[in-house]
């Protein structure tokens, strides 16, 4: 596997752009979504959206980074 640096540039805003995307707009609105729930069981349930998405990020890096090419 040859290193490209089309494919790191492409992979590194790919990052970039899913932390934006996390930062500024899924957080925002669950944060606002919960603030006028009352079940605290449904609170807590939604909180951990944020973790999920985060956790997906970061398995789609590992995949970009260390994922082999079939060319």
């Amino acid at each position: 596997m040859a290193f490209s640096t089309d494919k790191f540039v492409g992979n590194v805003v790919s990052i970039t752009v899913a932390v934006i995307i996390l930062a500024m707009v899924a957080v925002p609105i669950i944060s606002s979504a919960t603030a006028d729930i009352g079940d605290e069981n449904l609170k807590n349930i939604l909180n951990v959206i944020p973790i999920f998405i985060v956790i997906g990020v970061l398995m789609a890096c590992i995949y970009m980074f260390m994922g082999k090419d079939k060319e």
